[in-house]
């Protein structure tokens, strides 16, 4: 019935559009035949396409009808844990720490937590002992290193700091010419599992920030990736990472860089935040920008903490791909579910997230991790933000469910763009069964992204450079694959 009336109102409206057209071309044709004595023969060309235009217009409005839900019968409330428990429990915020600072925790303690991590990764390090027993200045005799902390070796590592902090370019050499400049090396990594290659390598940067506190531990390892990641891909010093990716020789180099930003950023990283990421989105937003997260899953908890109340996350939440989301995510997007709550607390602010609006407009295809394709639902839902003290509602979030499109990265001052260290590798890599279909190369050229993981935001040329490393012969991990 509804649609019944909305075509008649459709008909009526179109058919005054008609009339009023037909009046206005005729007005036209008899002030040409006034001042010109004869008829214009363009006329009825003009009033065809007139037509046309109006029937296109219409068509498109109505083409993407929304299907908009009535408020629940029965809406359901949920606390912060039962939707966002995952987060909540295993993401960590990590402040950008300096690597000299490792120097203060060389102690006995340091000297245990080297041995340990030796030991288990023996066989897999054993390529590296030479370099090991350069760093740590002792003999591997056995399969076992024995780290004792004396003068030399205080004054090694804070050598090596130091070229981590400030001077990469010293660190390569540093590599170069402790024997991982070398073709032999890479045929030997050619000739293993790339698994236990990459293990080799984050494990040599481990035994470095080896540490009795594992969170420590991590900090350290994850600035040390972000680093790595400037380094090698930002405008500046990009000539440092493509020389190692074009120089066979030096790929062993390139692998240290690589394993390192991959298991920290992405691989075991990719649920984490970079605090400096989160105050600089805050700044943003606190200018009156929204926050335009893509493929976001329902990954908006420390948005939420840190006091970003105006969200808009596009992804496409595929059925096959729960590992990547908090186990609330279905429900967040549930048809039917108009007035539902959630209740969050952060220290001295209470928050109620409550679902205002869910529409429909049509479906897409997904192919599925399974290998199958399905139709999913398209998508949007908005969760009103509130003050539960005071009833006042601070933002929206926004949920499209879809994939993202070129035209999602397109800059105004009205927002700022957001996501994760993984997905950018989605959007950049040059293989097309694991591309997003977005490039780069059509980016405005002030387009800058801010990325969960990362202290400084990414621009344009960083997003080339990356797609230019994706297209070399390197042929070492994919930054954005195999999440733990």
């Amino acid at each position: 019935m509804m649609v019944h009336k909305l075509f008649r109102k459709f008909n009526r409206s179109l058919l005054k559009c008609r009339r009023a057209q037909r009046a206005s071309f005729e007005t036209f044709a008899l002030r040409e035949l006034h001042s010109s004595g004869r008829a214009p023969l363009y006329t009825t060309k003009l009033k065809q396409l007139g037509l046309i235009i109006i029937t296109l217009v219409c068509a498109s409005l109505f083409s993407g009808c929304w299907n908009e839900q009535k408020v629940s019968q029965n809406p359901e409330a949920k606390k912060a844990e039962e939707v966002f428990g995952r987060w909540m429990n295993t993401q960590c915020v990590f402040h950008d720490r300096s690597l000299i600072s490792m120097k203060d925790n060389v102690n006995e303690a340091y000297g245990l937590a080297v041995q340990k991590k030796y030991h288990d990764q023996a066989v897999l390090l054993k390529p590296l002992n030479e370099l090991i027993e350069s760093i740590f200045a002792t003999d591997i005799k056995h399969e076992k290193l024995d780290v004792v902390v004396h003068d030399n070796l205080k004054k090694n590592l804070v050598y090596l700091y130091g070229l981590l902090e400030n001077d990469l370019p010293g660190f390569i050499d540093f590599l170069r010419h402790h024997g991982l400049e070398s073709n032999d090396v890479n045929t030997q990594d050619k000739a293993i599992d790339f698994h236990d290659v990459i293990k080799k390598y984050y494990g040599l940067m481990q035994l470095l920030f080896a540490h009795t506190d594992y969170i420590a531990e991590t900090g350290y390892l994850f600035s040390s990736a972000n680093r790595f990641f400037e380094f090698f891909f930002m405008p500046d010093t990009w000539k440092y990472g493509k020389a190692m990716l074009t120089d066979p020789a030096l790929y062993p180099i390139a692998r240290v860089f690589y394993a390192t930003i991959w298991y920290y950023l992405s691989g075991h990283g990719w649920k984490h935040w970079n605090k400096a990421c989160l105050d600089a989105l805050k700044k943003e937003y606190d200018a009156g920008k929204k926050i335009v997260y893509i493929a976001s899953g329902n990954d908006v908890y420390q948005l939420l903490r840190y006091g970003m109340y105006t969200i808009e996350s596009i992804d496409p939440l595929l059925p096959s791909q729960p590992k990547f989301y908090a186990d609330g995510w279905s429900w967040i997007v549930r048809e039917n579910g108009i007035g539902d709550t959630i209740a969050l607390t952060f220290d001295d602010t209470e928050l109620e997230l409550k679902r205002v609006e869910y529409r429909t407009y049509g479906t897409f295809k997904a192919l599925l991790h399974t290998g199958l394709e399905e139709e999913v639902q398209k998508s949007k839902t908005r969760w009103g933000i509130y003050d539960k003290k005071t009833g006042k509602q601070l933002g929206n979030w926004i949920i499209h469910r879809r994939f993202a499109t070129q035209d999602d990265f397109i800059m105004d001052k009205t927002k700022v763009l957001l996501v994760s260290f993984n997905e950018l590798y989605f959007l950049t890599t040059v293989t097309p069964e694991k591309s997003w279909g977005i490039d780069p190369e059509k980016f405005q050229n002030d387009c800058t992204m801010y990325v969960k993981q990362l202290r400084r935001p990414v621009t344009k040329q960083v997003a080339l450079n990356m797609q230019a490393a994706d297209a070399s012969e390197f042929g070492f991990i994919a930054l954005g694959s195999q999440i733990n």
